[in-house]
């Protein structure tokens, strides 16, 4: 039987920025197939409806489009991760995670929690960071340098390996 494995997690902004930006440029990238086959479609039907495309053209929207692009692909991510941070670890700024055999035990300065195997939907590793799924769309992220050893994190993959049912596909393009 696997032993419990304690981890003192100081979640940063840093950590989820580029979780983050992965998804807003995979929405961008959704975006433009979107619009292309909208004007695909303006373009069967006649070129009196894509008429007002040239007026998008001229200054000021180009420059408004791009500054809207960069606020999408930079500056969101950037408040979603800061958000995640300061709802997830409050403001002690600390959290404690047990994994054991029995399930994951959360706790922070003035609350605590426990999720049996059970309740947790799946398990998702990136280059720096463990995440697991629990019911409904919360999650909860250890990044992987907060292991006091590589031994003590290849116990911590071991026990989620045993105890997660279903594991959530992997669909990240950047680390």
């Amino acid at each position: 039987m696997l032993p419990s494995i304690e981890v003192r997690s100081d979640l940063r902004i840093g950590d989820l920025y580029w979780l983050f930006f992965s998804n807003s440029i995979r929405k961008l990238t959704y975006a433009r197939w979107v619009v292309a086959i909208v004007l695909v479609f303006l373009v069967a039907l006649g070129t009196q409806y894509i008429a007002f495309v040239a007026l998008l053209l001229l200054p000021p929207f180009p420059y408004l489009l791009l500054g809207g692009l960069i606020f999408v692909a930079t500056v969101l991510p950037y408040l979603r991760s800061r958000a995640f941070v300061r709802a997830t670890v409050g403001p002690s700024g600390t959290l404690w995670c047990t994994i054991g055999p029995q399930g994951v035990d959360v706790k922070r300065q003035d609350s605590q929690a426990h999720y049996d195997w059970g309740a947790v939907r799946g398990a998702k590793q990136t280059s720096s960071l463990i995440l697991i799924y629990a019911d409904g769309y919360s999650a909860l992220v250890i990044p992987k340098r907060c292991f006091a050893s590589s031994q003590q994190l290849n116990e911590a993959r071991s026990i989620i390996k045993a105890n997660v049912k279903s594991k959530v596909k992997q669909r990240d393009y950047w680390p």
